[in-house]
């Protein structure tokens, strides 16, 4: 019936990626899940012009533009050499170091 439909819709939607927003002390972060690529496929680039973090893959599965509205709001352009990122649980972790305010 249609209770059967809901489940099978809720097994497919949790392997779709799953983006959340979790800042520490020191930086911006966002945590990817369910992205299982290595670490390799990801592509991590800054685009100054619009403020934002971009993140691809080479297999072209995932593509996802952050924005920082804390730096937006400061006037502050996102740093290429601020971000950094690793992999690992099918999780991509992504930072943005904070600037020293």
């Amino acid at each position: 019936g249609a209770e059967g439909a809901e489940d099978v819709g809720l097994m497919l939607s949790s392997d779709q990626p799953t983006l959340l927003r979790k800042d520490t002390k020191d930086a911006f972060q966002w945590r990817v899940r369910n992205v299982p690529y290595p670490i390799e496929t990801y592509l991590i680039t800054a685009d100054v012009e619009t403020h934002e973090i971009v993140i691809r893959t080479t297999n072209k599965k995932y593509f996802k533009k952050l924005t920082i509205p804390d730096l937006i709001r400061a006037g502050i352009k996102v740093d290429p050499g601020s971000i950094s990122h690793t992999h690992a649980n099918r999780t991509l972790v992504v930072s943005h170091k904070k600037p020293q305010w």
